[in-house]
């Protein structure tokens, strides 16, 4: 989110949305704000509807804003620009045209400070009176106050949660006891939720509650899995964050009761295979092995981790989760396990990153090139992970030809860091050879005709400044959305061909396509069209628009809002 000064907001918005926010701070339309907090504000600001507005100021600048208005056309909407208006009009020596029936004649308290002189004065007794009505008649807040205060009763345990997960789950059932889609949201909120309290308990040292949530949220959303068309991975994310929480759990210093606990808790599980089938079954073991466990503790899981016969995957993950153990061990046994399982990836990477720590470079040059010839076939996406190591150990000794020769096959090669590969190659090659050197490069890649080496070709443009190749680069591929992705970079210099590559490719969109959602994105074009100056173009589409698709209804409507 960009930044600009408060006290200057005018000089940072485009003119046509502060001509617009003006126009409504003069109207009235910004009721009075509250102060939530000393420099965040609330208003609501009247338009086609009532929008909720915030601004968070800091420093003189404004460093947070949102409103809940549809605008996405650029960063701030009129209504963000209205209480701007409104909250500088005093600095601006302005006042609206129509003043607003309830505006404020002193300095409000903010809500922070209202709670505060209201909470210092109410009963106690008025309070839990209170508490207690919203907490029976509001489902969602009597949830967020038992994970928030139920660590200080003294019946707190996983079922304190597990049964209000339970509630929501039963209440998002159909009657054929299945969670269909549209309702799968409520109770991954729910989860999430709970899950966001736990975390905040680990940051206040509340441990056990934190556990308690975490493993009732993990339970009942595995069961709910059976019965839920999770489509959108709303469930299987709460899951994912309980795991989260475990292992930040697993990372603190635990009383040994507790430690204890969870070592028990993640072994239980296993054995009962209550998680089978899914990655968070093999996770427990990997969880318990993260604890400072005993000795004894470290036999009793390695026994399992050597017993257990699961998938391809899991192997690779057992292996790891055993090589863990035996470090904590301590002995010569974990480095002979790491050497006779290094075809393992993440055992490799443990070795190359052991090896580059106390720099034998020689011998992570033939683990790294050992992983390449090793998976080249089978997984060539890690194949890039082990130049990448190579590029590494030759950037650290200072091997400038090896560390152009890496860096240039992984830029072409390799689908990520490409802008730190890129400008690896411009440190390392001689400034006087780089004009020569970007040459080959991207003839070399338009001699491959790939469709993906667009983006590598755009790239070079951009950072290269070759602002005319760009544009051809474009009109060789044209859309809408890529018009509006080179726009900043050719605007300065191209707006006028920006506005005619618009222009054409509008008629080109509406040709094709009909219904309301694509009416309103071709609109968004038009807008970026009078952004570039382009207004009498602009004005001329529309006329052709409405000429030409006079029964498009839709259409009509949206050309009129431009």
């Amino acid at each position: 989110m960009m930044q600009i000064p408060f006290n200057q907001f005018e000089q940072h918005i485009h003119e046509t949305i502060l001509k617009r926010g003006l126009s409504y701070f003069n109207n009235g339309r910004v009721q009075p704000h509250e102060e939530l907090s000393p420099g965040y504000y609330e208003a609501i600001v009247e338009g086609s509807d009532n929008y909720i507005v915030r601004l968070k100021i800091q420093n003189e600048l404004i460093v947070d804003y949102s409103c809940t208005c549809p605008y996405d056309f650029g960063p701030y909407c009129k209504h963000v620009v209205a209480l701007l208006f409104y909250l500088q009009q005093d600095t601006l020596d302005l006042e609206p045209k129509v003043v607003p029936s309830k505006k404020p004649k002193k300095k409000r308290k903010t809500v922070i400070e209202q709670l505060d002189e209201i909470l210092a004065e109410v009963p106690v007794d008025a309070l839990i009176h209170y508490l207690k009505t919203q907490a029976l008649n509001n489902p969602s807040f009597r949830r967020s106050f038992i994970a928030a205060f139920a660590h200080y009763g003294k019946a707190e345990s996983k079922s304190t949660y597990a049964q209000q997960l339970r509630a929501v789950i039963y209440s998002a059932k159909q009657k054929h006891g299945f969670i269909e889609y549209r309702s799968v949201y409520q109770v991954g909120k729910a989860a999430h939720d709970l899950l966001e309290k736990a975390s905040g308990h680990i940051a206040e040292g509340n441990f056990h509650s934190a556990f308690y949530i975490s493993t009732a949220v993990l339970e009942e959303m595995n069961k709910a899995l059976n019965f839920a068309d999770d489509s959108d991975g709303d469930i299987g994310d709460s899951i994912r964050f309980s795991m989260d929480v475990l292992y930040e759990l697993a990372s603190q210093e635990l009383h040994d009761d507790l430690r204890k606990v969870i070592f028990d808790y993640a072994l239980k599980t296993f054995n009962k295979k209550i998680f089978a089938g899914w990655d968070w079954h093999v996770d427990m073991l990997d969880l318990a092995s993260l604890l400072h466990i005993s000795e004894k503790e470290a036999n009793k899981l390695l026994k399992l981790v050597d017993e257990y016969e699961g998938s391809q995957y899991e192997e690779k993950e057992l292996q790891q989760i055993k090589y863990n153990i035996l470090q904590m061990l301590g002995g010569p046994e974990a480095e002979h396990y790491l050497e006779e399982n290094i075809v393992n990836p993440s055992l490799r990477k443990i070795a190359l990153e052991k090896a580059f720590s106390r720099k034998d470079y020689n011998m992570a040059i033939q683990i790294a090139e050992d992983g390449i010839e090793c998976d080249a076939e089978d997984k060539p996406g890690l194949v890039y992970d082990w130049y990448d190591w190579l590029l590494k150990i030759y950037i650290a000794l200072d091997d400038n030809a090896k560390v152009i020769e890496t860096a240039r096959h992984l830029y072409l090669n390799s689908r990520d860091k490409n802008q730190w590969y890129y400008d690896t190659l411009k440190a390392y090659v001689e400034e006087e050879d780089w004009f020569d050197f970007v040459k080959e490069l991207i003839c070399e890649i338009n001699n491959r005709e790939r469709w993906m080496d667009i983006f590598l070709i755009e790239e070079i443009y951009k950072r290269e400044k070759y602002w005319d190749r760009l544009l051809q680069l474009l009109k060789d591929n044209i859309s809408l959305n890529r018009i509006n992705e080179y726009e900043e970079y050719l605007m300065p210099d191209y707006s006028d061909a920006l506005i005619i590559l618009y222009k054409d490719e509008i008629v080109n969109y509406l040709s094709k396509n009909t219904g309301r959602n694509y009416y309103q994105e071709a609109c968004r074009y038009i807008r970026r069209m009078t952004k570039l100056g382009g207004r009498e173009e602009a004005d001329k589409l529309i006329d052709y628009l409405r000429n030409k698709y006079p029964a498009r209804r839709a259409l009509q409507e949206e050309l009129y809002k431009v």
